[in-house]
C-alpha cells in the first residue's frame, strides 16, 4: 500500500495523537512526557511511569481497530463516500 493510501484511512487527527503519545514516551522530551528525566519513578514500581501513556495507546487501538481490520475494499468505499460527501457540504 502506497503512503498516501495508508494516510487517507487513517484520520489525520488520530494520526496526530498517535505521535503526540508515542513522543510524550521519551522522558523530558517535550514538557507533556509522561517523566520529567530517567529517575522521575517510584523505586519499586519504574514500570507505573507509563501507566498514562500506555492507557492512552490503547484508547488509540481502540479508535483505529476497526480501520484496520475489517474488510479493506469496504473500508475504503466508506472512507470515499464520507470524504466525498464532507467535500460537498463543506
Amino acid at each position: 500500500m502506497e503512503p498516501k493510501a495508508a494516510y487517507e484511512l487513517i484520520p489525520g487527527e488520530l494520526w496526530q495523537k498517535t505521535l503526540a503519545t508515542m513522543i510524550r514516551f521519551f522522558p523530558g522530551l517535550v514538557a507533556e512526557s509522561y517523566c520529567k528525566d530517567y529517575g522521575d519513578a517510584p523505586a519499586l514500581a519504574l514500570e507505573t511511569v507509563f501507566d498514562q501513556g500506555i492507557e492512552e495507546l490503547e484508547n488509540l487501538l481502540v479508535r483505529s481497530r476497526s480501520l484496520i481490520v475489517i474488510d479493506w475494499n469496504a473500508n475504503r468505499e466508506i472512507h470515499s463516500a464520507i470524504r466525498d460527501l464532507r467535500d460537498r457540504v463543506g
